[in-house]
């Protein structure tokens, strides 16, 4: 290979190929171009951070539904937000969850000590 090349490796070994393989115009802009990205290339760095989080859509809604009733919002909005089947939905798991919620009867003593 080292007969194709007419000039010295570290000068122009590049222009000469361009020259070999038929390049006209702007081969020297070209091939100094090329030269300059094999001695300083251009380095991309991408930082990347993935945060993974698994949601429970139901326990979301009952949230905002919770947080919607305590702002007094009419019902015809909720239904505008969640949708007739997604307010009945919701509206059936809060109760299904109110009624399994644990419920402690007792006693209120008065403990005079205090």
């Amino acid at each position: 290979m080292e007969h194709y090349l007419r000039l010295a490796p570290a000068r122009g070994a590049q222009t000469d190929a361009a020259r070999r393989a038929g390049y006209r115009g702007s081969t020297k802009l070209n091939m100094a171009r090329i030269a300059s990205e094999l001695m300083d290339p251009e380095v991309s760095i991408h930082d990347v951070k993935v945060v993974h989080a698994v949601v429970d859509l139901d326990e979301e809604g009952l949230e905002e539904l919770r947080a919607l009733r305590q702002l007094g919002t009419a019902r015809e909005k909720l239904l505008e937000l969640f949708g007739p089947n997604g307010l009945d939905r919701l509206e059936r798991l809060e109760a299904s969850r109110a009624d399994k919620a644990k419920v402690i009867d007792g006693e209120v003593i008065n403990d005079a000590r205090r």
